[in-house]
């Protein structure tokens, strides 16, 4: 791994977790949300994605926001009609994020973990000898 890459692994990382806390203290509301419906975008690649539509209550008021992209083995989770838990921002109540669900989290630690200990290896590599 060059020092460029490890640079690149760790600012990456980096701002994916802190966009994930920024997200994760914004949204701080518990709601249940319905699948309103599913879209379909098969033009990634030639593969089928599947977009999922939330509705929940805010404030007395519904709101729709998408779910993202989910992989075809996830989309038993989100049939239509079916409870997910979320958790929204009072401010902004079409922004969310599904409870339980930490994979930006665990990508980002990964990402500096991998940039961390790649700068660490370039540093002992040059200096440590």
């Amino acid at each position: 791994m060059t020092v460029f890459s490890a640079i690149i692994l760790l600012l990456t990382g980096a701002a994916g977790l802190y966009y994930e806390i920024g997200k994760r203290r914004a949204c701080s509301v518990p709601a249940t949300a319905v699948v309103a419906e599913i879209k379909r975008d098969s033009s990634r690649a030639g593969r089928a994605v599947f977009i999922p539509l939330l509705e929940y209550k805010s404030k007395g008021k519904t709101v729709q926001g998408n779910a993202g992209i989910i992989r075809k083995k996830e989309a038993n989770r989100y049939q239509t009609g079916k409870s997910i838990e979320i958790l929204y921002n009072p401010d902004k109540p079409e922004e969310f994020r599904i409870a339980g669900k930490n994979g930006v989290l665990i990508l980002s630690i990964v990402l500096l973990a991998l940039g961390a200990g790649g700068l660490l290896t370039e540093a002992w590599l040059v200096f440590g000898q």
